[in-house]
């Protein structure tokens, strides 16, 4: 339930950018649009790969790490929809920075819940190259740092976009 709140949240931080950005301009208005859809993304990427499939039974280390996985996973989705609104205004230079560090490591902590769950042999994700994936698009993300604001989002979209066709 904390997750969906949370996700919920990325979207109406995006939407509180624009609302707050007074008169629309067409970078305001594309910066929100893919702030919405960065949240919309992250809303699948979870429920796609994380959870639509129940925690592992039998398995105590497994479960406890998948329990204790979502603690940062929340923090980092709360960060995300929190630097939108800044982004989409252009009011704080340092929020691609922290949506960098942000969406990095949420790609990361979702890799390392997906290791945590059991495959079954429908499974249409791959065992290896899913979480694999993920980890490789969060540290491209990490090193995006640097990166200027107005880059931040498109970029953040592909990576996004990349990550969940696998």
């Amino acid at each position: 339930l904390m997750v969906i709140i949370v996700l919920g949240e990325s979207v109406a931080g995006a939407i509180r950018g624009i609302a707050g950005e007074g008169q629309v301009s067409l970078p305001g208005a594309l910066l929100g649009v893919l702030g919405l859809m960065l949240g919309f993304m992250a809303w699948c990427l979870y429920f796609d790969f994380i959870g639509r499939r129940r925690p592992p039974r039998g398995k105590v280390f497994s479960s406890w790490l998948w329990s204790y996985l979502h603690l940062p996973l929340v923090i980092v989705t709360a960060v995300m929809g929190a630097m939108l609104a800044p982004i989409v205004t252009r009011d704080a230079d340092t929020a691609s920075q922290i949506l960098s560090v942000a969406v990095g490591s949420f790609l990361i902590i979702l890799a390392a819940l997906e290791l945590t769950l059991k495959y079954t042999d429908d499974e249409p994700t791959h065992r290896i190259l899913s979480p694999l994936l993920k980890v490789l698009t969060g540290c491209a993300a990490l090193l995006m740092a640097p990166a200027h604001e107005s880059l931040a989002i498109p970029v953040f979209m592909m990576l996004l976009v990349a990550v969940m066709w696998v």
